[in-house]
């Protein structure tokens, strides 16, 4: 069982996200709100430096969740490794890189917010 989960683990986990948000999706298309919002016609002054913070504040969001569904997936990973020193290998270096990448994000984040806080 553990050879199995180990050789299809990348397929299972996109197969339990894609389902698993599936009822979001379906009822926020029920709930009305699609294609109400309206963009804007251009921006202001003021507004641009907001949107990147914005956005860099989604982007970080989103790196910091794939990390910690990687961190949990090494964690599985090593689990089901029982002993065998090859899938303990990857598992420990998923989640070596899983950190690594976090970190990256973090400081980027950081010197951005830093940048831009200085510049204004």
């Amino acid at each position: 069982m553990s050879r199995y989960i180990q050789k299809y683990w990348l397929q299972i986990v996109f197969f339990l996200i894609i389902f698993g948000t599936l009822p979001l999706s379906t009822s926020a298309a029920n709930s009305g709100d699609i294609g109400q919002v309206t963009p804007p016609t251009s921006i202001a002054s003021g507004e641009l430096p907001e949107l990147l913070d914005r956005f860099a504040g989604v982007l970080l969001s989103v790196a910091s969740l794939v990390a910690a569904l990687i961190l949990i997936i090494g964690g599985i990973m090593y689990s089901l490794a029982a002993g065998e020193e090859i899938p303990q290998a990857r598992a420990k270096r998923a989640m070596k890189w899983a950190v690594f990448g976090l970190m990256i994000a973090l400081l980027s984040y950081t010197i951005m917010r830093t940048v831009a806080s200085v510049l204004s």
